[in-house]
């Protein structure tokens, strides 16, 4: 999104805001309090651009929660976590809103002009604490739920780690097997004087010898994989196909999709908790899922609550969220308890995800070393199989 520079009758010198066009841009600041007297082209800022980890961002929330439940003015609060931070990316973005904030500018407008780094829906949760006069525990409560999430998150991402590892070993294995071992055996086999071969040797001869090319346009695949997967996000459909894997991968697609259900339906439970109106909830919860296609569906949802048609007819129209989940969203509506529903829903699917998590964990391990074993064993076995007879015939006759 392009980047806006502005200025204010409240104070001099030029600010930034990011949003999708000018319009865009005067409308955000008007609806952070912010009063534009010229809205420009950008000029470039690196604090602007910086993007902040997770644990940087639950740390600053934190801590800036704590400096402000103890007494401490924002802006010295702001400057004194600026030069407290360690991470230059942290460092220049919260010392860029303790310049904002010097110059009058709410916190939540400064956040609102560094979407990468805090995005809208941060952004929307500090607005609707300044204006309840809570800030301190609004900040507590985006890091807490955060922090729970991310930490789920880190787990599943963790059962990728040992398959990865035990697949490259079982590649580097059998690729040394077959370009170094084997050969060593065919000629041994050719010295020998064997003409007939028993089906897991002739097997293994044959792969031995096709290995070469098979290996060529492997390797090639996997780079064109590697490239795709680089520039994904660059590519419309390529962000629209990975989205689509994450959600339907074997194993990990269900955990993938109560993570983001779990992401949507706490910042949910939080904006509308803090009196968020639910159309722009909708819209901004869509952003905080982590993919696309479950935004696409929270879209539908958005128009059909504008259109005054229930969130959960809108949600079902879009055919991709699990019917359990829509059933929840309808459950909550008719109770009228609408933001507690959904803390509930983000609970429960935090819960299932990190139990899924557990699970897969214990599963997967045994079926890779067994796996492992059976290729090693096969490869050995079809080696070994004609000395074995060659032994049994010396030792017969």
């Amino acid at each position: 999104m392009p980047t806006y520079t502005y200025t204010t009758k409240a104070a001099t010198g030029e600010f930034q805001v990011v949003a999708d066009n000018l319009p865009a841009a005067v409308r955000w600041l008007r609806d952070n309090g912010v009063k534009p007297t010229s809205v420009g082209e950008p000029v470039a800022d690196t604090a602007t651009r910086s993007v902040l980890g997770e644990a940087d961002l639950c740390l600053f929330l934190r801590q800036l929660a704590s400096m402000l439940d103890s007494g401490t003015p924002m802006l010295q609060a702001l400057r004194m976590l600026s030069e407290e931070a360690r991470v230059r990316g942290l460092q220049q973005t919260v010392s860029a809103l303790a310049d904002d904030v010097a110059e009058g500018i709410p916190l939540s407008a400064s956040m609102a002009a560094r979407p990468q780094a805090f995005g809208p829906v941060v952004t929307a949760l500090v607005r609707a604490g300044e204006a309840s006069g809570d800030l301190p525990g609004t900040l507590r409560q985006i890091a807490e739920q955060r922090e729970e999430i991310s930490s789920v998150a880190r787990r599943s991402a963790a059962l990728l780690v040992y398959p990865c590892f035990v697949g490259f070993f079982a590649l580097a294995l059998v690729t040394f097997l077959l370009t170094f071992i084997v050969p060593k055996f065919i000629s041994l086999f050719e010295e020998l004087g064997i003409q007939e071969f028993p089906l897991p040797t002739l097997i293994l001869m044959r792969a031995a010898n096709g290995f070469g090319a098979f290996a060529w346009a492997f390797f090639a695949a996997l780079a064109v994989a590697v490239v795709l997967f680089v520039f994904r996000r660059r590519l419309s459909r390529g962000r629209v196909i990975a989205d689509y894997w994450r959600l339907g991968a074997p194993i990990v697609g269900r955990l993938n999709l109560h993570l983001c259900l779990a992401r949507v339906t706490g910042a949910l439970g939080l904006m509308l908790e803090h009196g968020v109106p639910v159309v722009e909830a909708l819209r901004l919860a869509g952003e905080a899922a982590g993919n696309g296609i479950v935004a696409a569906a929270f879209r539908r949802g958005e128009r059909a609550v504008s259109e005054g048609l229930p969130l959960a007819d809108g949600l079902r129209e879009a055919g991709v969220l699990p019917e359990s989940f829509v059933w929840r969203v309808s459950v909550g509506e008719e109770s009228g308890a609408f933001a507690e529903s959904f803390r509930r829903m983000a609970q429960y699917y935090l819960e299932t995800a990190h139990s899924a998590a557990r699970a897969l964990q214990g599963v997967i391990e045994p079926i890779l070393v067994v796996l492992l074993g059976l290729l090693v064993g096969s490869i050995v076995v079809g080696l070994f199989l004609p000395l074995v007879s060659i032994v049994s015939s010396l030792s017969s006759s």
